[in-house]
């Protein structure tokens, strides 16, 4: 025991943590420029990205939390659950002020993987780990959904997220952090109450126009999402996209007006809601080899000021 509290007492002084608030009578919490305790000890010193966190029993009780790929959203759920794992064990945690509520239970649903050796699949073991949480969890737990539905068809996934986001608002009424790519469940906004919406957004040191050729994208096989809600007008026109499969809503909502005529989307098979949406978006794609897209869903659904010639798209 002494050489935990000592250890905790170490890097708290090593890693400017403060003492947290803990606190029944108010039921909310709230952290200022929190940190990852973990990831940012991975990091050169200074450049994690400090944030804050406001969740209460209102209107800011469950939150959905939607951005591109490596944006920071598991980083900032994670953060959330072990800074109040942290403030319950006694220890100081990685922010400049934290008030923390005392919770019963943190359940969390991360990650993708089977257990094959007793019968259950991926999809099999995203629904047992969510049923324990939506089963046992009280209106004074935390719950992490990263992400939910992936192991099934689209639609069928995105109706079980939608269905449980739900049933916890409605009935168990717990502090819920819920990270999704099925960018629709954001549109639950409109009917439950006690809903935000967060956004997690890439954004480049060098600014909005900046020329983003110089990334390797060789390697990246989804682009899911990755400008969604976004004003950007960089360069990347001399990505390397040969080897992307899934581009759904890639450009939803955003206002990007950049060169991706030469892209090479032979491998696609997802533009579901891709310029869904988009503003001011004109940009020649006639010749895209679309041939090996099977799903086109709201592609263009919305999108203002699109007038190119793609009739003779192989779909």
């Amino acid at each position: 025991m002494a050489d935990c509290l000592i250890s905790l007492a170490t890097v708290a002084a090593e890693q400017k943590y403060v003492r947290p608030t803990i606190s029944q009578k108010i039921n909310h919490i709230k952290i200022e420029d929190g940190r990852h305790p973990v990831v940012e000890q991975m990091m050169d010193f200074g450049s994690f990205i400090q944030n804050d966190t406001m969740m209460d029993k209102n209107e800011n009780r469950t939150a959905i939390i939607t951005g591109p790929n490596m944006a920071g959203k598991s980083t900032y759920m994670r953060q959330v659950a072990l800074i109040t794992l942290m403030a319950h064990i006694g220890s100081f945690v990685p922010a400049s002020y934290a008030n923390i509520p005392i919770f019963d239970k943190i359940f969390t649903r991360i990650g993708a993987s089977d257990d094959l050796v007793s019968g259950s699949s991926t999809f099999m073991v995203e629904m047992m780990e969510a049923n324990n949480a939506i089963s046992n969890a009280t209106e004074n737990s935390l719950i992490l959904f990263d992400e939910l539905g992936r192991g099934t068809a689209t639609f069928d996934g995105m109706s079980l997220a939608a269905a449980i986001i739900e049933y916890i608002h409605n009935k168990v009424r717990a502090k819920t952090f819920f990270s999704t790519h099925y960018h629709e469940l954001t549109e639950l906004s409109e009917t439950l109450p006690n809903l935000k919406k967060l956004l997690e957004q890439l954004i480049d040191e060098r600014g909005n126009d900046a020329d983003l050729n110089d990334i390797d994208t060789s390697k990246i096989d989804d682009m899911g999402a990755l400008f969604y809600g976004s004003e950007f007008n960089g360069d990347i026109s001399k990505w390397n996209t040969s080897k992307v499969w899934n581009m759904t809503s890639m450009f939803e909502m955003s206002k990007f007006n950049g060169d991706i005529s030469g892209w090479d989307v032979s491998n696609v098979e997802y533009m579901t809601s891709m310029f869904n949406s988009a503003e001011d978006f004109n940009q020649d794609i006639s010749e895209w080899d679309v041939g090996n897209v099977a799903y086109m869903e709201y592609m263009f659904s919305g999108a203002t000021s699109f007038d190119q010639e793609i009739g003779h798209w192989d779909v």
